[in-house]
């Protein structure tokens, strides 16, 4: 093969993953209005991380009102006549109450840390306290659990159980697959 056609292939390769990836990434996009259950580790652990776990994590030298985040069990206790987080009750979540507070002396995180949440940020815990605020131990102790292969209604373009995956998320967001390409000689 002479080295203009494998050039020509392999960025044909190459376009053709951007573009899959692209895709795929859309898909996820548009594929988001049922809103999916939260997972703390993907969805809450890292926005805790970044702007509260330093004063309400597993340091003990350096967390304030005797609260840890990290941890239902802390988070879940009455501080002071408060709970950090009421699971299903926005209302009644001292956490909530904090990160969307106007007032200098009550936000979290506190002004003099830097730190903002994002109105995203905000959305992702408000409905993860409206799911139940459910907790999971840190990755790292957690035992992996292979998905369920999921099951779709186009049971003929599928041809592996990644297809299955790509194909429900189509499904999912009201999408369906091309055709196959044409291959060439």
């Amino acid at each position: 093969m002479n080295m203009a056609l494998y050039n020509r292939r392999l960025n044909l390769a190459r376009w053709l993953l951007v573009t899959i990836c692209v895709g795929i990434g859309l898909v996820c996009r548009i594929g988001r209005g049922a809103e999916p259950e939260l997972s703390f580790n993907r969805d809450i652990r890292p926005i805790l991380s970044a702007n509260c776990f330093a004063c309400h994590g597993f340091d003990a030298k350096q967390r304030k009102a005797d609260l840890r985040l990290d941890v239902a069990e802390s988070a879940f206790a009455t501080h002071d006549g408060h709970i950090a987080v009421k699971p299903g009750d926005l209302e009644n979540s001292e956490l909530w109450r904090r990160v969307t507070s106007d007032d200098p002396d009550a936000v979290m995180p506190p002004p003099s840390t830097r730190k903002k949440l994002t109105e995203d940020q905000k959305t992702t815990i408000r409905r993860w306290i409206e799911q139940g605020a459910r907790y999971q131990k840190h990755w790292a102790f957690e035992v992996p659990a292979e998905p369920s292969v999921p099951e779709v209604k186009n049971k003929s373009w599928a041809k592996n159980e990644l297809d299955r995956f790509v194909l429900a998320r189509l499904e999912q967001a009201g999408l369906a697959p091309q055709a196959e390409a044409l291959r060439s000689p």
